[in-house]
């Protein structure tokens, strides 16, 4: 019986041999086509109007989105750890060919910031991100992603490899990619547990309003922004008298090149403009929500784009430091939880021999400015001398004066001052 069986949903759910997924809810019944190629090179399955690679190359807040988050995620510090018997004895390991791949070069064409660029990319438009591994997990030689659309996992009735996994390659042939091979990190689905879901897809509304209202505005200004009109001749034209007129029409006033001209027209005909609400307009507001709507499903404040209306932060700094505390280090720590997974579980263990760790302390922008922390410090008069200076940043000094705690000369014990103290 396969593992998944144990996580069957009490609906009845199954695939029938016409390609068809049949969903049972009581007495109402929805039939879900299943798409012949939708493990083609050059296709996907859809969530809505367009795919998600088509989101991500044609609206600008969904692109602007995943560069910023994985751009600054993929060069993150970070540090091998073995696991020691208990948290304090875990050492980090300076040698081992996975910092080679990540530090170095991942595969024949890529290096390891390169490679996490596009395995990022993929979990954050595709909700699943794929790598098959070269060599052994004890030795690792080089990992190469593999595009999602193009990757078909299915349940498998080994319980030693749950999930078969098949890839249509450049070749237009279907693959099969061994089980311990594939390195594959998905977001939560909750209809799945073979593939994630894709932000887009939680987007993608949004995403088609901010697309379509940037074509209508460019549409707008390719007519010069004048709204459009009819132009109605009283009595009945002859097919010939209304494929001239509207020749003539199409040659002399539409277009960039004669906007602004002073047009001529003869016979008995009067121009209808077409009115347009404010609501028809207001492109520019309409911009501005699907901007901060879809900002808002990645995690990233809008003020980082450029929105400084829905400003919540106190300035830039702030946000950028949010959007590393709340966004990226989640983000890349289950990345390289998901890679610590595959490479180092050890099942008599029970838990992975190493992971990695992200080293949170060297990232620039959570660094506090040194004259922040400098004024801070003052007070801080239960610290020796040295321990503000370790705080700092700076050495620390051998003079054994340095290691003592100091107090402000007008300050006396509580116990010396004698009396009832005050209420």
């Amino acid at each position: 019986m396969s593992i998944f069986n144990r996580f069957r949903s009490s609906k009845n759910i199954k695939l029938s041999n016409d390609e068809q997924m049949i969903v049972n809810h009581g007495t109402k019944t929805i039939t879900l086509m299943i798409r012949e190629d939708m493990f083609s090179w050059d296709k996907m399955v859809e969530f809505s109007k367009h795919s998600n690679q088509e989101f991500y190359k044609k609206v600008r807040t969904i692109y602007r989105c995943v560069r910023m988050i994985i751009k600054n995620g993929s060069t993150l510090p970070i540090a091998l750890m073995k696991r020691g018997a208990t948290k304090d004895k875990d050492v980090e390991i300076t040698d081992h060919p996975l910092l080679n791949m990540l530090h170095g070069r991942t595969n024949s064409i890529q290096s390891g910031t390169s490679f996490l660029n596009f395995y990022g990319s993929s979990y954050l438009i595709n909700g699943n991100a794929y790598a098959r591994l070269a060599g052994t997990k004890e030795r690792p030689l080089a990992l190469f992603p593999l595009f999602p659309q193009n990757v078909e996992a299915k349940e498998n009735d080994n319980q030693d490899e749950p999930i078969k996994y098949e890839y249509l390659n450049s070749k237009g042939k279907i693959e099969p990619i061994p089980y311990d091979e594939m390195w594959h990190t998905m977001d939560y689905n909750p209809d799945s547990l073979l593939t994630g879901l894709s932000p887009i897809s939680v987007a993608s509304l949004t995403a088609e309003m901010q697309h379509y209202s940037e074509q209508w505005n460019r549409n707008m200004i390719k007519q010069g922004g004048k709204i459009p009109f009819v132009i109605r001749f009283k009595g009945n034209l002859t097919d010939e008298q209304f494929k001239n007129a509207e020749a003539r029409i199409r040659s002399t006033w539409e277009g960039s090149k004669n906007i602004n001209k002073i047009q001529l027209m003869d016979g008995d005909a009067t121009i209808e403009k077409i009115g347009m609400t404010p609501q028809d307009m207001d492109w520019i507001n309409t911009q501005k929500l699907t901007t901060r709507e879809i900002a808002n499903i990645y995690g990233i404040d809008s003020s980082l784009l450029n929105d400084v209306e829905a400003k919540t932060f106190a300035n830039r700094t702030d946000a950028r430091r949010a959007l590393y505390t709340e966004t990226i280090f989640p983000l890349m720590q289950e990345i390289y939880n998901s890679l610590s997974f595959f490479l180092f579980y050890d099942n008599k263990m029970g838990r992975t021999t190493h992971y990695i760790r992200i080293k949170r302390e060297d990232v620039e922008v959570l660094k506090v400015n040194f004259k922040e922390m400098a004024e801070a410090t003052k007070g801080l008069w239960a610290l020796t001398p040295n321990q503000v200076l370790k705080i700092l940043g700076l050495d620390t000094d051998s003079d054994p004066l340095m290691d003592k705690r100091y107090v402000p000369a007008n300050m006396i014990p509580m116990d010396e001052l004698g009396g009832a103290l005050p209420e």
